[in-house]
């Protein structure tokens, strides 16, 4: 069972795009408040991602991720930053509205990720995601 939930400074967050450039209303913070209310909608386009850099390296055990149905992404990628992005864990959501749990078996380091949405079910490429957790332990 994973140590504990990352906490990411909003400056330590990047994503691929915001829906209308509205980022007060649908921007990265969104995915990271602890609100069920809110959430990062991504604009149209092939690929969607956030790039998240954590405050120091971690282990890292699990990822949960909260989609809106419709706009989930059928594959997410994550990929080290630190090793010109290697893959280091793919996962298949379902398209649903219900938090997912991945285990990363492989149990990463990083300190520098990329969380890839590929092919949205959205046809127009969006993805909405109302909730974004990394789970892991420091790595001294």
């Amino acid at each position: 069972m994973p140590d504990s939930t990352m906490l990411i400074p909003e400056d330590n967050i990047r994503v691929s795009s915001v829906l209308h450039g509205d980022s007060r209303q649908y921007g990265k913070q969104n995915m990271f408040d602890g609100s069920d209310e809110t959430c990062w909608h991504s604009d149209q386009g092939p690929c969607q991602w956030v790039l998240v850099r954590f405050q120091q390296k971690i282990r890292l055990e699990e990822l949960r991720i909260q989609f809106q149905g419709g706009f989930a992404a059928r594959q997410i990628i994550l990929k080290d930053l630190d090793k010109n992005e290697k893959e280091v864990e793919t996962f298949w959501p379902d398209d649903n509205n219900s938090l997912q749990s991945f285990p990363c078996l492989s149990r990463p380091e990083v300190s520098h990720i990329k969380v890839h949405f590929d092919d949205s079910n959205d046809p127009f490429g969006r993805c909405v995601v109302y909730k974004l957790e990394f789970n892991g332990t420091a790595v001294q």
